[in-house]
């Protein structure tokens, strides 16, 4: 009997084919004659694609929604180059990322419920903490904002929480979180010419334009003496962030050493992509954004050891109490100490301005009041800055002291499992994982305005959910070796009894 299945699967392509194009007719034709702004109207179907794709295959689903982390933001730029833009079509561009990523949670739960998906309680555990996070999160900013400000800060900073529970659930070791964030390393290389090209060629027309419209706060930008380079992302310091996450993640190879060769063969490659992305970082003149690779070289050089982790958060915690306790010394002095650098062109005004650290010392000078101390946050306006002031202020000490509670014993939990991997690449690229992360915390500690803003908050969920991967792992490793030695040096549960000590006699 003649194999008919070929020909039955080559009909089957040519019926998807022809599918896909009539849909794709049949797209453009509504999006043509419908009214309104043409891409918003695209990027409409677009976000439903991206919900059903996120279902159907979670895993395959997180390389778009890297590419959407890099490039959603150039997406919403290029509104204004169609017709005129409102409220809803901001809507629809900017929620392609929380589709996707909605398509993709609710793929991992169906997996889990179908038996593809393996899951413990440890991960039930994390989705508990993601979900009291954003229900936190949407409390907060329906009390201060309103319920339509509140749905958006939800979708644009809370929600991406939700990856702490999909990164360990859909993958299953290191390994398979570097060939994610390679991709993502990839993916930014024409962002990153493109910010090169911003920095020494300018901002296009349409970018100006863009600036002036009203459909990003950056519009300050305009009044620096030169605009600085933010490429795809919504600002040059998202941008200083995210170049200095990736030229941290490009190391990996050299991190990892000789433990995993089929890695680290290319190293040298990847360790120009570090310093490409380091670049970028620096065209941007956010300065801020170098704390990230600081804190994952410190974090690959420290965490393997007790004593230099608590080396590490002793000296970081006495910058920060420095700062807190002489801020006030400090916005004296800086003045003084910005006169003493170079002024000669715009380039080096940029570089080497120091006088806006000033808002945050500010911030810091609200610690001093004891006023501000609270149990539920305080009426009267104080200006801050930075995270710790800002949550003592607007949410008082229920709020702060219960997240303060939970950091200090997730990081004691996290550092012990740290330093039981085994010595070598693995421990190195995990410490450098979590470095990245905590990179990103410092920064939203030291200045603000960082952790929340997409996409780096989605990068954060991902490397501490990339921490966990392995942790997880490991623990799982070591409980299997216990296991085993148990079952081959089997004692019984309860001692036998040999006729001696006080109840003998009772017994025979």
């Amino acid at each position: 009997m003649i194999d008919d299945r070929p020909s039955s699967g080559l009909m089957a392509i040519c019926l998807v084919v022809a599918g896909g194009v009539l849909a794709a007719v049949a797209l453009v034709y509504v999006v043509l004659t419908s009214g309104g702004n043409s891409l918003s109207q695209l990027a409409k179907y677009v976000a439903g694609v991206a919900f059903v794709a996120g279902v159907v295959n979670p895993r395959a689903a997180m390389f778009p929604f890297i590419v959407a982390t890099i490039y959603l933001d150039l997406l919403k730029r290029l509104l204004i180059l169609y017709d005129r833009v409102g409220f809803m079509d901001l809507f629809f561009v900017l929620g392609i990322g929380p589709a996707l990523l909605a398509g993709i949670t609710g793929g991992t739960l169906a997996g889990i419920f179908f038996g593809k998906i393996r899951v413990d309680k440890r991960h039930w555990i994390l989705l508990a903490v993601s979900v009291v996070y954003v229900g936190g999160m949407a409390a907060m900013a329906f009390r201060d904002e309103g319920l339509k400000d509140a749905l958006k800060k939800v979708a644009d900073t809370a929600a991406y929480s939700l990856l702490l529970f999909v990164i360990p659930a859909l993958f299953r070791d290191w390994r398979e979180i570097w060939r994610l964030l390679r991709f993502g390393l990839i993916a930014f290389l024409p962002a990153g010419f493109y910010a090169y090209y911003q920095h020494f060629r300018g901002l296009s027309a349409f970018e100006i334009e863009y600036l002036k419209s009203g459909l990003t706060i950056m519009v300050k930008e305009l009044d620096d003496v030169r605009p600085r380079p933010f490429s795809t992302l919504n600002s040059a310091h998202s941008l200083a962030f995210l170049s200095s996450m990736l030229c941290s993640i490009a190391f990996v190879p050299l991190a990892v050493g000789r433990d995993h060769p089929e890695i680290s063969r290319r190293r040298w490659l990847f360790a120009l992509l570090g310093l490409f992305c380091f670049g970028v970082t620096f065209v941007t003149m956010a300065r801020s954004g170098h704390i990230v690779w600081i804190a994952a070289l410190a974090a690959v050089l420290a965490f393997s050891s007790r004593r230099l982790t608590i080396a590490v958060y002793g000296i970081g915690l006495a910058l920060y109490g420095s700062l807190i306790v002489f801020a006030e010394w400090f916005m004296v002095k800086l003045p003084e100490w910005d006169s003493l650098l170079s002024k000669d062109s715009a380039l080096m005004e940029q570089a080497t301005r120091i006088q806006t650290y000033t808002d945050r010392l500010i911030s810091f000078t609200a610690l001093h009041d004891a006023r501000n101390y609270s149990l539920f946050g305080v009426k009267h306006y104080v200006f801050t800055h930075e995270a710790l002031s800002s949550m003592l202020v607007n949410y008082g000490l229920v709020v702060l002291l219960p997240v303060l509670i939970a950091a200090g014993w997730s990081l004691r939990w996290i550092h012990r499992e740290l330093l039981h991997l085994p010595a070598g690449g693995t421990r190195r690229v995990v410490c450098l994982f979590f470095g990245v992360a905590m990179g990103v915390v410092a920064g939203e500690i030291m200045f603000g305005a960082v952790a929340g803003v997409f996409p780096i908050n989605a990068y954060v969920w991902i490397m501490i959910g990339g921490t966990l991967v392995e942790l997880f792992r490991q623990a799982d490793l070591r409980r299997g070796a216990e296991n085993e030695i148990d079952r081959r040096h089997h004692h019984p549960a309860r001692p036998v009894l040999d006729g001696r000590g006080p109840f003998a006699t009772a017994l025979n």
